[in-house]
């Protein structure tokens, strides 16, 4: 039997497999110690060269809850509980790779809970697990949903304790300007791609993902917030700060939510409207030279 933990943020995932489990390198600095299965915020059990499920459409009773074109699919199933020696069904969330629409044989099929605390997931192929990109991807969304965090589509600079974040869907640069800040002296790329983004009594806090950009930043560290900028490149250096609604519809553009639970989305919207009010927020025309970096230290 194996164990480990790994915690993103401040999510945690307790995970048991009788077989063993590939894990990708980028996951491993995120591996930690609990003290119990009781204290994760997500606990699953992994089971590897499972036969193909029969009838699996059959288990999901028709209700799609979305599918990622044909990469993943979220769907809802039913099962049946007995409580008190009375039958209930309640409800749980189906998760397959890829997409039933794909029409291809299942890859890996995960079973969890209605709030995504407690799941089974099938690989149908040792090695083959897709688990740290979509599916623990997806998973941390969910769970970012019911806490005071988001992830977004963001590269994080640490510079000597001053958080900056860089938002911009691919290639607004992201990559790009954490090259050219890590070539500074004293600074940390916690990553290029994506970061969760938690309030605090203090104010906001970064931490970085194991889900990297093209430059493979992805460190396990957090940084707190001072600025936020939204970029895009240009031919000069420009800022201009944002603020209420439209620096909260930037946010939303560039944040991962749960489009197929409302209940969670409206719970991420007021987690982004109050992530656009603990920190300042720019419009950032950026040139890709050394001179951007003293540029965004003085905005």
């Amino acid at each position: 039997m194996l164990d480990i933990n790994i915690k993103i943020g401040d999510i945690l995932f307790s995970i048991s497999s009788e077989n063993g489990m590939s894990i990708d390198t980028c996951l491993k600095p995120f591996f930690t110690v609990a003290d119990s299965r009781s204290h994760a915020d997500c606990n699953m059990r992994l089971i590897s060269n499972r036969p193909q499920i029969k009838n699996l459409k059959s288990k999901i009773s028709n209700h799609k809850l979305f599918e990622a074109d044909t990469t993943w699919g979220l769907y809802s199933g039913q099962k049946a509980a007995v409580s008190d020696q009375r039958s209930a069904v309640r409800t749980e969330n189906l998760l397959t790779i890829p997409s039933l629409k794909n029409g291809s044989r299942r890859r890996l099929f995960a079973e969890f809970d209605n709030d995504f605390r407690n799941g089974t997931v099938y690989f149908h192929k040792e090695g083959e697990n897709y688990f740290l990109y979509p599916f623990l991807e997806l998973l941390t969304i969910n769970l970012l949903a019911e806490s005071n965090g988001v992830l977004l589509h963001a590269s994080c600079i640490d510079d000597n304790g001053s958080g900056y974040l860089f938002l911009g869907h691919s290639g607004a640069g992201k990559s790009t300007i954490a090259n050219i800040w890590n070539e500074e002296k004293g600074i940390r790329i916690l990553s290029d791609d994506r970061v969760i983004v938690s309030l605090s009594e203090e104010g906001l806090i970064a931490h970085g993902t194991p889900w990297h950009g093209t430059a493979n930043y992805a460190i396990n560290a957090s940084v707190p917030v001072r600025k936020v900028f939204f970029i895009s490149h240009s031919v000069i250096n420009s800022a201009i700060k944002i603020n209420g609604i439209k620096a909260t519809s930037e946010l939303v553009r560039n944040a991962f939510l749960t489009f197929w639970d409302k209940q969670r989305m409206e719970y991420s919207t007021e987690t982004l409207m109050q992530i656009s009010q603990k920190a300042g927020m720019f419009s950032l025309g950026f040139y890709p030279d050394k001179k951007i970096l003293d540029f965004v230290r003085n905005v």
